[in-house]
């Protein structure tokens, strides 16, 4: 049943069309390109395990015959690249998840263990599928090739899936497709020729007696090995290349036609048409035909359940704002016959994300009065003095907590069970209250359970829950927001000298206080990892807290720079007065 709920895409049928036409394309370009990969590997591979120096014709054509001219071939490959899509399933899935709320570590176990699983399953899949491949085409005596695969599978695992839930990394700077790939193939196969030493020298010890009769069975055993570990890698990096190509986003979203229907077996043509067209052409392009097809920025950015796609878009929207010279851009403050601003739907959705963002994190987070009341040198002296002993490990001046045990009596009474109501008094009532019984033992249970994980340090750890993970998980959700603010500050230079009509000059007031709200959020959430009474070792804020915190100081040192001279016409005084607090405070320097 699990392995069933972390395999289907229930969410691809609740985005809009044209997000989801997007997606498959992608998808099905990426598995295209694999099920090529692997017809690539397979005549690197004979080349080299039917080599023939006496008829170089014969071992060309026995090539030929082996991969394209073969019913075998082609069933095996069938067998392969179901694992492949499997694969690029599970991937695509992963990238465009949210973000969940574990509080502790066993919680985290628990539920990023099923999807490690079935991508475990996947990669020993193709790992055994390609063993049998390769090893088909060689002597009897290389059936150990067979579970190969299985041993490099496990070291590409635990290479690249051991962590849970990494960040998603989006591409700083996007090349042309087929430079792209080279650089795949480059890079994984120096990747191989490494991690390849400790599957091989595993095969060699459980092996030794066959590798020493037969030397040669060594060196086909080793290229086996780096063409496996290498496809897997290569498979990896393709589903990611195609994930992250720039999307084909525009601003006016209300020409753009949503009712059309999604024809699979007219894209699987298109696609197949334009790959093989590129092979022979001068350009390797990407087959998708993005061009054709656009997007609306609103209707990406609305996306919240697709995590990865969202972040994306959020990404190239940052990217249109700041380049004034991106054909895409050019008419946002432009007015059409019907006086539309493309703008405004744009305009309506970011600030609903940040008003968001600001709710949930006024309810995990502490909201001290702004400003802060001036405290006395007492008050200093005392909170000084706590956060001293703190941060030296020394014993608050508290009562020390009560030790756990199983029976607390005195030495001249009997034990007794002093959380049951009518506990028993003789042997008789244990089996007139069995359920009694059973609750008793039960009670036993958990206390012995939790002293035993009290006593283990590694075991206690994983069932301590950190006081940041809601907020953690909240600042994880809001990564696109860090894209966006800064976006949003390119609209707002970019309107000194574009904005003809006035569009934006209204919605500065809005903006300066939305920024103003994240900053102060975030300091927030700062006071978290300060360590109390209650929590004596400090909380830790994840990664995504800091990115954020730059994305906003950035955002809003740019827009105070910008509109320096005009912050008298455009504030209020309660705003101003925000801002020189601002100034004077720097809470985390």
């Amino acid at each position: 049943m699990w392995c069933w709920r972390e395999c289907k895409l229930e969410f691809m049928f609740r985005i809009p069309a044209n997000v989801r036409k997007v997606m498959l394309r992608r998808y099905y370009w990426a598995t295209w390109l694999c099920a090529g990969l692997e017809y690539a590997l397979l005549s690197l591979f004979l080349l080299v395990a039917l080599l023939d120096s006496e008829y170089p014709g014969d071992w060309i054509a026995n090539v030929f015959q082996a991969t394209l001219y073969s019913l075998y071939t082609w069933a095996a490959m069938q067998g392969v690249v179901v694992g492949v899509a499997f694969y690029g399933i599970l991937l695509f899935k992963a990238h465009n998840l949210r973000p969940i709320l574990y509080r502790t570590r066993f919680e985290r176990l628990v539920g990023e263990l099923p999807r490690k699983c079935l991508l475990l399953a996947s990669v020993i899949y193709m790992g055994v599928c390609s063993g049998l491949l390769y090893g088909s085409f060689l002597e009897d005596g290389m059936s150990f090739l067979h579970y190969y695969g299985i041993v490099c599978a496990l070291i590409y695992f635990i290479r690249v899936h051991r962590r849970f839930r990494n960040f998603v990394k989006l591409p700083v700077v996007r090349f042309d497709q087929s430079h792209t790939l080279q650089w795949i193939w480059w890079r994984s196969f120096q990747l191989a020729l490494h991690e390849n030493c400790v599957s091989f020298g595993i095969l060699t010890i459980w092996n030794w007696d066959l590798f020493w009769e037969n030397p040669r069975v060594s060196l086909y055993a080793y290229g086996v090995g780096v063409l496996i570990t290498a496809k897997l890698h290569i498979v990896r990096q393709m589903y990611e290349m195609v994930l992250y190509l720039q999307l084909p986003l525009v601003l006016q979203n209300w020409e753009i036609e949503t009712k059309k229907g999604i024809s699979v077996p007219a894209m699987l043509s298109q696609l197949l048409h334009r790959s093989v067209r590129g092979l022979f052409g001068e350009l390797f392009d990407c087959g998708l035909e993005e061009t054709r097809q656009e997007l609306g920025l609103a209707e990406a950015l609305s996306t919240n359940l697709l995590y990865g796609f969202q972040l994306q878009a959020s990404k190239d929207f940052y990217d249109m704002m700041s380049c004034c010279e991106n054909t895409r851009s050019k008419n946002i403050f432009q007015l059409d016959c019907v006086s539309r601003c493309p703008w405004l739907p744009v305009r309506d959705l970011i600030f609903d994300m940040i008003e968001d963002f600001v709710k949930k994190m006024e309810i995990c987070c502490p909201q001290p009065s702004w400003p802060k009341r001036q405290r006395s040198l007492a008050e200093m002296l005392r909170e000084s003095e706590k956060q001293a002993r703190l941060h030296l490990g020394m014993r608050p001046l508290v009562p020390p907590m009560p030790k756990l045990c199983l029976w607390k009596r005195a030495p001249d009474q009997e034990p007794q069970c002093e959380s049951l109501n009518d506990a028993p008094n003789s042997r008789y009532n244990l089996y007139e209250y069995p359920q009694s019984l059973m609750c008793w033992l039960k009670l036993i249970l958990e206390v012995v359970i939790q002293s035993f994980i009290n006593s283990v340090p590694p075991l206690r750890a994983l069932f301590v829950a950190d006081i940041c993970a809601p907020v953690n998980y909240e600042l994880h959700c809001a990564q696109p927001l860090r894209w966006l603010l800064q976006g949003l500050v390119c609209v707002c230079e970019r309107s000194l000298h574009e904005d003809k009509y006035g569009m934006l000059q209204s919605d500065l007031k809005k903006i300066f206080d939305l920024l103003l709200k994240v900053e102060r959020q975030l300091i927030n959430a700062r006071e978290l990892t300060r360590p109390s009474l209650q929590n004596i070792r400090p909380a830790k804020l994840d990664r995504s807290y800091y990115l954020l915190w730059i994305a906003a100081e950035r955002s809003l040192n740019r827009l105070l720079e910008t509109f320096d001279p005009y912050l008298n016409h455009i504030l209020d005084m309660g705003l101003q007065q925000k801002l020189r607090e601002r100034s004077l405070n720097s809470p985390l320097t």
